[in-house]
């Protein structure tokens, strides 16, 4: 059985499939006979497809072998939109404003709903997958704004990115995006993990003295040490993920619906000149599967979505003040993700995925055992053909990185089950230790009447603040779907939302 176990975590090697999407509009980029797209006098060969026009159901051709693998194969996916700002990346990902609704499941009879995008469609492909019949999905969705991470589906709450250090050994550092970005030297510090470049003293003592590539071959070797004859500093590196956000039990259709318009809700977006709802963050929806086979074996993949936000030129947006930070942030982490992939192409015995948040949680995509696709998103006006040439370039320099895609070792659910009782038995038995010792969390018998109401007042403050919460955010789906029907229900949903949002003033 070990054996066997091993054959199933061998990697496969995968191109990323990289995907054109021309919005509507003009006439500066076109499909290429033969296959491609030109551009001002570029031609690019490397799309895997090209879709033009504004019909969702082009986006089925991407998702059908992306899905198969996920479905059939046991392996973990990621599907990311790409491009610059208003060329359509939300729309293909989820679809226009509005139209994630259990109404327009209705009005589909059944079938999907025209508007939607590539995530809604890929959920209801797998639900209904007979392979994954009894499988249970749990979806969460963070986004990224201006390098802090938070919880789309808990109010925004901030959440952390934890980097588990040397696969199998235990050890866990956490990077706390709640902190400012720190300056040391001409390098960043994003939550706590230094960059590459960083010359502040902790890491000048840890390159002894090095600098540029001298430093970077020196950090490779130590990596190679330490991960016992790993070929580069690539193997057996940190794998990034977000610690704590809400896990979606998605069940249903009207599942997807209600947590893709929660995301819609909640995800910073504002107006500037090129775009009326610009997205000023980047989303990330992680699926999670598991499904138990026969012989009590349970299997888990995952699946990744990511929306980008578009990149932006400060003099066409005409963004000021916060708009204008924003842009600027959200340049700079795809400057940092073009960084890592021109890296990965080079081969580099260091890829400088610590450079951003946005780096950090894409690694699995990358670098992991994944199998990745991109959607590039151009617009196809004249007055946009500079930015469109980029993001193709960009999508060329994609169209090369190799991933090493492996199917999912199964876990035996018996095993697994024994393992968290005995876990559960120990919490106990310690629970019960520091009760004796007068340690547990309670209020002591002997403790004044004034702290024993004050422990009781925190309690149902909490209880309540809890139920507040879930009420905004089901006023929010109604007010987005009230929002999209146009039928003056608006103003109806806003007045309840807005009393719903002072409450937590009004706890004891």
């Amino acid at each position: 059985m070990a054996a066997n176990q091993r054959s199933q975590n061998v990697g496969q090697q995968h191109l990323v499939a990289v995907s054109v999407r021309i919005r509507p509009g003009g006439s500066a980029v076109a499909p290429a006979e033969g296959g491609g797209v030109t551009c001002g006098g570029n031609a690019f060969a490397f799309p895997a497809a090209v879709l033009t026009g504004s019909e969702q159901a082009s986006v089925d051709a991407l998702l059908s072998e992306l899905t198969r693998k996920f479905i059939q194969g046991g392996i973990a996916c990621t599907l990311m939109a790409y491009g610059q700002t208003g060329s359509g990346k939300t729309y293909t990902m989820l679809g226009p404003p509005g139209s994630l609704t259990e109404a327009s499941l209705e009005q589909a009879a059944g079938a999907v709903p025209a508007l939607w995008g590539i995530f809604p469609r890929a959920m209801i492909a797998l639900l209904a997958a007979p392979e994954l019949a009894g499988a249970t999905f749990h979806a969460s969705a963070v986004e990224i704004y201006m390098e802090h991470v938070y919880d789309l589906l808990d109010a925004r709450k901030p959440v952390k990115v934890g980097s588990a250090r040397g696969a199998g050994r235990g050890t866990i550092v956490v990077a706390d995006m709640g902190k400012a970005p720190v300056l040391s030297g001409h390098a960043v510090i994003v939550g706590g993990l230094h960059p590459s470049g960083c010359s502040c003293f902790h890491c000048f003592q840890k390159t002894k003295g090095l600098v540029g590539p001298a430093a970077r071959r020196h950090a490779a070797s130590a990596s190679k040490t330490a991960s016992q004859g790993a070929s580069s500093s690539r193997k057996g590196g940190d794998e990034f993920g977000t610690v704590g956000e809400t896990q979606w039990p998605i069940k249903s259709p009207t599942d997807i619906a209600k947590f893709a318009r929660l995301v819609e809700a909640e995800r910073v977006a504002h107006s500037h000149a090129l775009n009326d709802r610009s997205s000023r963050s980047h989303c990330l929806i992680r699926v999670q599967c598991t499904h138990v086979e026969r012989g009590g074996r349970s299997q888990k993949r995952t699946l990744l979505f990511v929306d980008l936000a578009g990149s932006e030129r400060i003099a066409k947006s005409l963004a000021a003040g916060a708009r204008q930070k924003e842009a600027a942030s959200i340049n700079q982490s795809l400057t940092a993700l073009g960084r890592v992939v021109k890296e990965l192409n080079e081969r580099s015995a260091h890829v400088s995925y610590r450079d951003s948040a946005l780096t950090m949680l894409l690694r699995s995509s990358f670098d992991g055992p994944s199998c990745t696709a991109v959607v590039v998103n151009v617009a196809s006006e004249e007055a946009h053909a500079e930015e469109t040439i980029c993001s193709l370039r960009f999508g060329q320099g994609l169209s090369s990185v190799r991933t090493s895609a492996a199917v999912a070792a199964p876990t035996d659910v018996g095993a697994k089950r024994a393992q968290v009782a005995a876990e559960l038995a120990a919490a106990r038995t310690r629970l019960d230790e520091l009760a004796r010792t007068g340690q547990a969390a309670h209020v002591a018998d002997d403790a004044p009447r004034e702290g024993k109401a004050a422990m009781t007042t925190l309690r149902k403050n909490i209880a309540a603040l809890g139920e507040r919460k879930a009420e905004v955010r089901a006023l929010k789906a109604q007010l987005a779907e009230a929002r999209a029907a146009g039928d003056g229900a608006e103003q109806e949903v806003l007045a309840r939302l807005l009393p719903a949002r002072a409450a937590p003033d009004s706890l004891a």
